[in-house]
């Protein structure tokens, strides 16, 4: 009888091809018809899920904090949001290393990673932005930017090249990142009382911060993108 073995090549799940055992090494799982499936190791699936989960996380998280926000008033509604904003951010941290240290690292991630990124953000500043707290315009930047990085990564990836995250993201991450936990601080119910915390021009400048990191992302990455832009201009 013939031995059906699934090529190496073909992923399935949320782990890269490489995860799985040599082909032929007949260490693969059964599969019916008497062949071997060679494919990731015992509990592979499992710890390759992981990485999805903490990215996925932050929408509900993100949506909580909202929901704190806006309905919870007082110290303990504050201290919730912060723990809120705080879970966000460390699940931003936590999903890059799980996915390299478990393996699950691949192009949909890399794409599915920052739209989640976007999405939570968005929600925690617009949020913010309708609690006072900050300048609407700075979300506004925010959404916008996102915008134009989408559709710069959608001609790059259809001209061939890498749509992964450059580095200027990653610092307009951490920025924005920061300057959102300065604003829950200044958020506290007390700040307003310290004689010495001009906490409407703190808001400011870090509003100001943001913006400054986002606009500074945004042409970074039109400027990566700009030869693949050129290029489907010109078949256009």
């Amino acid at each position: 009888m013939a031995t059906a073995v699934v090529p190496r090549d073909t992923a399935v799940g949320p782990w890269p091809a490489s995860a799985g055992r040599r082909r032929g090494s007949g260490s693969g799982r059964p599969v019916a018809g008497g062949g071997r499936l060679d494919g990731p190791p015992a509990g592979a699936y499992r710890e390759g899920m992981l990485a999805w989960v903490l990215t996925f996380s932050r929408l509900p998280i993100a949506a909580a904090f909202a929901v704190v926000v806006a309905l919870v008033a007082g110290p303990g509604g504050w201290a919730a949001a912060l723990v809120l904003l705080v879970l966000a951010e460390a699940t931003d941290l936590l999903d890059g290393w799980a996915a390299r240290r478990y393996g699950s690292v691949s192009e949909l991630g890399g794409l599915l990673d920052p739209l989640c990124d976007s999405l939570a953000r968005l929600t925690v500043f617009f949020a913010a932005a309708l609690a006072g707290w900050l300048w609407i315009g700075v979300p506004l930047v925010m959404a916008g930017r996102d915008i134009v990085v989408a559709y710069v990564r959608i001609i790059v990836g259809r001209a061939g090249g890498r749509t992964s995250a450059r580095r200027s993201g990653k610092v307009k991450a951490i920025v924005q990142g920061g300057a959102m936990l300065g604003v829950m601080l200044l958020a506290h119910p007390s700040a307003e009382s310290v004689g010495w915390l001009d906490v409407a021009g703190w808001r400011l400048g870090l509003g100001l911060a943001v913006i400054a990191a986002t606009v500074w992302s945004m042409a970074d990455y039109v400027r990566g993108g700009w030869p693949a832009i050129r290029q489907m201009a010109r078949r256009a």
